[in-house]
Parts: C-alpha cells; sequence; structure tokens
C-alpha cells in the first residue's frame, strides 16, 4: 500500500494520489479548512445548500443567504442579515429578528415572537400563539391564524381570511378580498377597504370606511364618517 506525503489516513483509509495538502476522512474532504461532506461543495460567498435537516441548539448568525429543501429545527435565536428561502417547514421554540426578507413556500409555526423590519411573503398558513410587530408589509395567499395580538404599522394585503381572537392594532391601511371574523375588537386609525364582509364584536374607527359588500355587527359602532356602497 503506497502512502502519499500531506495525506492523512484516518481508519486504515488511504486515498491514492491524493493532492498535497488535502485530508481524506472516509469520503469527505476538508479543503482550506472546509468541511464537502460527501465530496458536495460549499459555495464561496457564505452561501450554503442544504438538502436535509439541520438541527440547532445554540444561535445562529448569518450573513449571506440559506437555501434549504429539508426542515430546520431551532432551539436558540437566529439572526440574519440576508435573506432565507425556505421549501420545507420551520419550527422555532425561540425568537427571530430578520433585517431582511422572508420567501416561504411552507408553513411557519411558532411558539415565540418574529420581530420583522423588511416584507414577509407567505404561500402557506400562518399559526401564531405570541404576538406580532411588523414595521413593513404582509401578503397572505393563505389563512391568518392568531390567538394573541397583531400590531401593524404597515400595510396588510389579504387574498384568503383573518380569524381572530385577541385585538387588532392598525395606524396603516387594511386592503382585504376575503373575509374577516373577529371575536375581539378592532382599533382603526386609518382607512379600510373590504371587498367582503365583516362580522363579529365592535368596530371602532377613527378614520374612514368604504364598503363595497355588507356589514354585520351585533355590538356598538362608533366612527366619523361611513361610506356603504353596497347592501347594510
Amino acid at each position: 500500500m503506497d502512502f502519499f506525503v500531506g495525506a492523512s489516513v484516518h481508519g486504515a483509509l488511504v486515498v491514492p494520489g491524493a493532492e498535497r495538502g488535502c485530508t481524506v476522512l472516509g469520503g469527505d474532504e476538508v479543503r482550506g479548512g472546509e468541511l464537502v461532506p460527501g465530496g458536495e461543495d460549499v459555495l464561496g460567498g457564505g452561501e450554503v445548500v442544504q438538502g436535509g435537516s439541520v438541527v440547532l441548539g445554540g444561535s445562529v448568525v448569518l450573513g449571506g443567504s440559506v437555501v434549504l429543501g429539508g426542515s430546520v429545527v431551532l432551539g436558540g435565536s437566529v439572526v440574519l442579515g440576508g435573506s432565507v428561502v425556505l421549501g420545507g417547514s420551520v419550527v422555532l421554540g425561540g425568537s427571530v429578528v430578520l433585517g431582511g426578507s422572508v420567501v416561504l413556500g411552507g408553513s411557519v409555526v411558532l411558539g415565540g415572537s418574529v420581530v420583522l423590519g423588511g416584507s414577509v411573503v407567505l404561500g402557506g398558513s400562518v399559526v401564531l400563539g405570541g404576538s406580532v410587530v411588523l414595521g413593513g408589509s404582509v401578503v397572505f395567499g393563505g389563512s391568518l391564524v392568531l390567538g394573541g395580538s397583531v400590531v401593524l404599522g404597515g400595510s396588510v394585503v389579504l387574498g384568503g381570511s383573518v380569524v381572530l381572537g385577541g385585538s387588532v392594532v392598525l395606524g396603516g391601511s387594511v386592503v382585504l378580498g376575503g373575509s374577516v371574523v373577529l371575536g375581539g375588537s378592532v382599533v382603526l386609525g386609518g382607512s379600510v377597504v373590504l371587498g367582503g364582509s365583516v362580522s363579529g364584536g365592535s368596530v371602532v374607527l377613527g378614520g374612514s370606511v368604504v364598503l363595497g359588500g355588507s356589514v354585520v355587527l351585533c355590538c356598538a359602532a362608533e366612527q366619523s364618517r361611513v361610506v356603504v356602497r353596497g347592501g347594510r
């Protein structure tokens, strides 16, 4: 059996023709201080491509981008300065702080809180047990189920349905193409444009309401100006 200069031997494995400074570990290769499992390459620019699953108990700080085809389970915190593209699912027990944008094709289940400075585009569903604070905009193609409270400083565009058990405080505007079912109260400082129907508790408005559908209220309604273009 031949030995080559610069090659490391692990478990009596010797790879003939190995280059100098190259360590071979059961088929895995270390080049320039980076471990490449199974011969897969780690791309430059801080970009990681993962086809399996990632289980983290600590924290992750990323300055680049992450592309995941599997699932991510985090027990700590994630701080991202770049962008995240996920085709699978994310289960978080901690908190997520994002300065960039998040594009999700799956579903997000959060037990903590989410603070976003950018925008969120969701094609699936969001189930939150905590609170959501948004400074940007939210675009939903699915459904939003909230058990806590929602504070929005931007705008919300919904093509699906919203079911709220708590309260909603809006400083911006809401454009809805679906329906809203509220068990709590809604406090609006801006304007509401609805193409569907609203039913539930009480509505307190400081701005104006333009409705193309119908409004069914079981409680009191206070408003400065209400324009109804459909049925009442």
